[in-house]
């Protein structure tokens, strides 16, 4: 099966990064991001292009804080949709270019769960504490 995520040098100090599927789940992992990323430490530019409807919010934390601790500096680009956990991925760019017929969506962290109330009430805190992490 093809896989929608790339990073491919471009020069010697300029790799392009595409990210163009899920993050997380059955798309992009981030330690398969993180470990290609790390193979590519020495260079002083990143092209990330972005369209994806994002995924899992832990993936994508740890995607966006990889970025953020590069030293290169990050071009982000948005393709066509860069939503949900992509949105914040696209936040580690030092610089930020869309179409304007690109999307960017943003909304509040979900999940879901059973048990009692108190199991609730703890998967409900945690929620927010994730939600005010992105934020």
């Amino acid at each position: 099966m093809k896989s929608w995520y790339a990073i491919k040098n471009r020069a010697a100090d300029v790799i392009d990064i595409s990210l163009h599927d899920e993050i997380g789940l059955w798309g992009v992992s981030a330690s398969a991001f993180m470990r290609e990323l790390d193979a590519h430490s020495g260079v002083k530019a990143i092209n990330l292009s972005i369209h994806s409807p994002g995924g899992s919010l832990l993936d994508g934390l740890a995607m966006y804080n990889k970025l953020k601790s590069h030293k290169a500096t990050v071009y982000g680009r948005v393709e066509g949709i860069a939503a949900s956990a992509a949105s914040f991925v696209l936040m580690a760019s030092d610089h930020i270019s869309m179409p304007e017929n690109a999307f960017i969506m943003i909304h509040n962290a979900f999940g879901g769960g059973i048990g009692e109330a108190d199991d609730l009430r703890e998967i409900a805190d945690t929620l927010e504490k994730m939600q005010n992490s992105v934020a």
